[in-house]
């Protein structure tokens, strides 16, 4: 809410706000997008608080025992797990993930991808073959490609200009 009502300020188009997160991050980051329940009493609630667009790096989107963090999380796990908050009219949303990733595993995020298409709502999941946590910050061919992809989605979803 305050980058939209403060968008001139700022020199942001408030029409055009991604919000962006690796591992845990991108748990944070998708929840800007399904998780409510968060509002203060002072909220101006006319004002949105989903993003426009979604860039998902090897999320924790699954927090069932198959996924990552039930253990941490305990009997609150669903509410917290984004693969099981999933509506339509959800923000556009882009997810790299490595199929060999351990820590948040690849079956999480081709589920999330399936219950967001079959919601309406448009999701890509670009898969790295064998790929673990966090691939692509160990390999910086990996990392300019998974850029360069972040990149075309951004400008197809008109959040930049190219």
């Amino acid at each position: 809410r305050y980058l939209r009502r403060h968008a001139e300020q700022l020199g942001i188009d408030p029409h055009r706000i991604v919000v962006s997160g690796s591992s845990a991050g991108g748990h944070v980051a998708v929840g800007t997008a399904l998780l409510g329940g968060i509002d203060e009493a002072s909220d101006d609630v006319s004002v949105s608080t989903r993003p426009d667009a979604l860039v998902l790096y090897y999320p924790v989107i699954d927090t069932s025992e198959q996924g990552y963090g039930q253990k941490k999380i305990g009997a609150r796990w669903r509410e917290l797990s984004p693969v099981d908050h999933v509506t339509a009219g959800l923000p556009p949303t882009i997810i790299f993930h490595g199929t060999a990733d351990t820590v948040t595993p690849y079956a999480g995020a081709t589920l999330f991808q399936q219950r967001m298409k079959q919601a309406g709502n448009l999701c890509q999941l670009i898969s790295h073959s064998g790929g673990r946590h966090g691939y692509f910050i160990f390999d910086l061919d990996l990392y300019h490609q998974a850029m360069a992809r972040t990149r075309d989605f951004l400008e197809a979803q008109h959040m930049i200009d190219q």
